[in-house]
């Protein structure tokens, strides 16, 4: 999980792409399909709050090659779900939107980040509990209940859908 996080102020209009100074949007393909995606982070560490109180984030902190593929993978406007770990009350408890696609690590160059803005905080958490309660049904194949330690994960439209009717939201 990010150990910690940069803040960013505001973001700028029309991100650009930081190793090409070109808008990010024509970096990654102006009308790519949107992807869905999970990310991770002990509310100790940084939480649904302070991404509310921020509205913008560098989420970096990824140490894991794994979830770095998956940073490396993601495009502005995809859509991520927050999840709090490492707590008392693990689940989804939040949205986020990509806001400005991969660049390299500030911190180490071999390791990804990306910039999130705020979207919504839900006025539940969703717990694991109830996400497992699906595992085998809705949720099968969801990569948080065969690989739950992963802190960048890919999701199906599908499941993001079922998630957010779970907690009440509208897509």
């Amino acid at each position: 999980d990010p150990s910690h996080r940069t803040v960013m102020m505001q973001a700028p209009p029309i991100p650009l792409c930081p190793s090409h100074s070109v808008p990010s949007a024509m970096w990654v393909g102006i009308g790519a399909k949107p992807q869905y995606w999970l990310l991770k982070s002990e509310p100790s560490d940084y939480s649904i709050e302070a991404m509310e109180a921020e509205q913008t984030t560098v989420w970096d902190g990824v140490r894991n090659a794994a979830a770095r593929k998956h940073l490396r993978a993601m495009q502005v406007g995809d859509r991520c779900l927050f999840y709090h770990s490492g707590c008392k009350h693990l689940g989804v408890v939040g949205e986020v939107a990509v806001s400005v696609a991969a660049y390299p690590d500030p911190a180490d160059a071999s390791w990804a980040v990306v910039d999130v803005r705020f979207v919504e905080r839900w006025p539940e958490v969703l717990p694991l509990a109830t996400l497992k309660a699906y595992a085998n049904a809705e949720l099968s194949g969801l990569r948080l209940l065969s690989q739950p330690r992963l802190s960048v994960q890919p999701m199906s439209l599908a499941h993001y859908q079922f998630i957010r009717s779970l907690a009440g939201r509208h897509t």
